[in-house]
């Protein structure tokens, strides 16, 4: 059952005990898999990092749906969150700003554009994001771009 897994899927060991089916492998908890790790080149973070800073917005609007869309500003990676607000709201500026604050806290991600290493990320509120899954059901958050697959 572990060939499931990947290299750099983070994992919690539940016990190394037998199982009463009869199983002797370790049972585990998959805290996020290596495939949600969002790769900026140098730069790197978790999409659930993202997620959670995402759900704590709340002062000038909040979330409905977002997705993270990476493509290249020249030769440098730059990440373009598209926002789906939840109702109205009444200072779209002062929302993207406090999207684009958000963002600024994960880290790495403010020194990787100040220090040049990726494009300066920017935020947008869009009237509706196209959710895109895998082949399992499971939203993807992260999208690559042909921009950003492409060499540069």
């Amino acid at each position: 059952p572990l060939v499931r897994y990947r290299t750099s899927d983070l994992i919690t060991a539940v016990s190394a005990e037998p199982c009463e089916c009869g199983r002797t492998h370790p049972r585990i908890k998959v805290r996020h898999r290596s495939d949600d790790i969002v790769n900026m080149g140098l730069m790197r973070f978790s999409i659930y990092q993202l997620k959670e800073k995402m759900e704590e917005l709340g002062t000038h609007g909040q979330v409905a749906k977002w997705q993270l869309r990476l493509t290249r500003e020249n030769t440098k990676a730059k990440g373009i969150l598209l926002v789906q607000p939840k109702g109205e709201v009444a200072d779209r500026e002062a929302f993207v700003k406090e999207i684009e604050a958000k963002m600024d806290e994960l880290k790495g991600i403010k020194q990787s554009w100040e220090n040049g290493l990726i494009a300066k990320p920017e935020a947008r509120l869009v009237d509706e994001v196209v959710e895109k899954r895998t082949m399992s059901g499971k939203v993807r958050y992260a999208i690559y771009e042909d921009d950003y697959l492409r060499e540069a």
